[in-house]
């Protein structure tokens, strides 16, 4: 699972870790890789470190290279309280990846739950692992899910978009 964001409270990672920290710890196939540095990145290494996931949650700090390795994963989480429209989720469904992030402005913009990735209500844990599991579990729905999600970020690419924004400006 791939994250790309602020370690900041608004992002919501520790949902994440705090979610899934028996099956990491148990599952060997199972990781969290988070792209992203900020004011709490020595809180998460503590508290990574404190539950034993040194190996399991990778932190890789600030990366130029954050969207290539888009292609390494197998889906792309985004677990935050609030956002405007996401360019990391835009990113990540133009990679193929299928999403799992919360319904909230922006995410449900992008995200049809079923069709190119799934949205769950912020904090809930029980659905959140349930679409983790359909993801892990099934590599047929996780390929159509995000050749879906592939498919709908060409919507926002610069050739769909500019022309757009040019029109406005007109």
């Amino acid at each position: 699972l791939y994250s790309i964001g602020e370690l900041i409270k608004r992002k919501n990672h520790k949902f994440v870790i705090d979610a899934l920290k028996e099956e990491l710890v148990n599952n060997p196939h199972l990781y969290y890789v988070i792209a992203g540095n900020g004011k709490l990145t020595d809180y998460y290494k503590e508290y990574i470190h404190e539950n034993g996931l040194d190996n399991k949650v990778i932190l890789l700090g600030f990366r130029k290279d954050a969207r290539k390795l888009m292609y390494g994963m197998d889906a792309f989480v985004f677990p935050s309280y609030q956002e405007g429209l996401p360019v990391s989720v835009i990113e990540a469904m133009s990679a193929g990846l299928p999403i799992i992030a919360t319904d909230i402005r922006g995410n449900h913009d992008l995200i049809q739950s079923g069709k190119n990735g799934y949205l769950y209500t912020v904090n809930d844990t029980n659905t959140f692992i349930k679409e983790v599991h359909t993801l892990m579990n099934n590599i047929e729905i996780r390929k159509e899910l995000g050749n879906q999600a592939q498919k709908d970020a060409d919507e926002y690419s610069i050739e769909n978009v500019d022309p757009k924004i040019m029109e406005l400006y007109k």
